[in-house]
C-alpha cells in the first residue's frame, strides 16, 4: 500500500511537470499519466481533472504604447559607497527617532551630524522613501514623552524650522495620532 501511495504521489508530480526517478511515464492527451516502476512491476494509472480556465477581468489590461522605458528609481540604480553609507545612516536615524524630511536632510549633511554631501543625503532619503506622516506621529509622541505641550505649542514645535521641520499637513497628522 505504501509503495502504491508513493507511485500515485509520483504520478501527481509528473502531471505537474516533475520527473520521478526510476520510473517511465506515458501521457495521453486526456491528462492521464501511466507510471510503470520496475522492479517490482506495478502499473498505476492516475487521471487528473482539467484545471478551470482563469477568470477574465472585466477590463483588459492595455499594453503601454510608450516606447520610452520608465525613469530609473533609486532602487534600480547601483549605489556609490557614499550613497550606500548615507542610506544606512539615514535608516539608523529613522529607527532612532521621528524625523521630517528637512530634519533628516540637515542631520545627514551637518558637520555636527553625519557630514554627507547633500546629493548623497537626498539620495538616501529618496531611496528609503519614509512615511513622513508616521514620522510626524512618532515625533509628536516623543515630544509629549519629554515634556508638556498645548496643541498649538506642539504644532509649532513640529512645524518650526528650529524644531522638527514637518509640513503643516504632516504635523496635523502627528497631532491627531497622539490625540490632539
Amino acid at each position: 500500500m505504501r509503495r502504491q501511495s508513493a507511485i500515485v504521489a509520483g504520478a501527481a508530480l509528473l502531471m505537474a511537470g516533475t520527473a520521478a526517478c526510476g520510473a517511465t511515464t506515458t501521457a495521453s492527451p486526456t491528462t492521464t499519466v501511466t507510471v510503470t516502476q520496475t522492479p517490482p512491476t506495478e502499473t498505476v494509472t492516475v487521471t487528473a481533472l482539467p484545471e478551470p480556465a482563469p477568470e477574465q477581468t472585466e477590463e483588459p489590461i492595455e499594453a503601454s504604447t510608450s516606447s520610452e522605458p520608465p525613469p530609473p528609481t533609486p532602487a534600480d540604480r547601483a549605489m556609490t559607497l557614499a550613497q550606500e553609507q548615507a542610506v544606512e545612516e539615514a535608516q539608523s536615524y529613522l529607527d532612532y527617532s521621528g524625523f521630517s524630511e528637512q530634519g533628516l536632510l540637515e542631520q545627514l549633511t551637518s558637520e555636527y551630524g553625519a557630514g554627507f554631501e547633500k546629493a548623497d543625503a537626498q539620495f538616501a532619503i529618496d531611496y528609503l522613501n519614509p512615511d513622513w506622516n508616521a514620522e510626524a506621529a512618532e515625533s509628536a509622541a516623543s515630544y509629549l514623552d519629554s515634556g508638556s505641550f498645548s496643541r498649538s505649542g506642539l504644532l509649532e514645535q513640529l512645524t518650526s524650522e528650529y524644531g522638527a521641520g514637518f509640513t503643516k499637513s504632516q504635523a496635523l497628522f502627528g497631532l491627531k495620532a497622539v490625540g490632539y
